[in-house]
């Protein structure tokens, strides 16, 4: 199963949301502005396997939307 994650970037927080291929959302949840953090939820809801030290290796995504 595919999973997308979206992040709403504030400048002492942000708000990230993953949704599955069939747009239903699997997880929502407000998180501080610390890489470390956001990586972990990340790999703890989609079982990836992101080491939070070796954020700079990460793939950039393949698409980014952003709403105002």
């Amino acid at each position: 199963m595919k999973l997308y994650a979206g992040i709403d970037l504030h400048s002492n927080n942000n708000y990230l949301a993953i949704i599955d291929e069939q747009d239903q959302r699997v997880y929502q949840k407000r998180l501080p502005n610390e890489p470390d953090v956001v990586l972990a939820e990340l790999a703890c809801q989609s079982a990836l396997k992101i080491d939070p030290p070796s954020a700079s290796k990460i793939d950039p995504p393949q698409a980014v939307f952003f709403s105002y």
